[in-house]
């Protein structure tokens, strides 16, 4: 993060609002600057570094929570396979099909994306 170094004290407490703000102009309010200021910031290429960076730590993150919590829908709905209830057995059965089929078609997709990506290298 050696772009941290290069920006203004301002310009880091300004960027947690930027990510925790619905908008940028609530979030220009927060921080207390002007709009223009935000966007004279983003012509640095130094901030626009640092705020790359800073998303791609909390999506990274979150990617980590959501990685944590699929296990445990998956063993859910599991469970509820089993339930008593026959329309949430059948609702979480019809569930699993339907995630399972989409998985499948994204690994799919995936393949004939590296063949053809591996085509278009090949013959340059």
């Amino acid at each position: 993060m050696e772009n941290k170094n290069k920006l203004t004290s301002k310009q880091l407490s300004t960027i947690p609002y930027i990510f925790n703000s619905s908008s940028i102009e609530e979030a220009c309010r927060k921080a207390k600057i002007c709009r223009g200021t935000y966007y004279l910031w983003l012509k640095d290429e130094n901030f626009r570094d640092y705020l790359k960076e800073k998303r791609k730590e909390i999506v990274s993150e979150a990617l980590g929570k959501l990685k944590t919590a699929i296990e445990k829908a998956v063993s859910t709905l599991i469970k509820l396979t089993s339930s008593k209830n026959e329309s949430i057995s059948r609702l979480a059965s019809r569930d699993i099909i339907e995630y399972a089929l989409k998985a499948i078609e994204f690994e799919e997709f995936e393949g004939r994306l590296e063949k053809l990506e591996q085509t278009i290298l090949t013959r340059r």
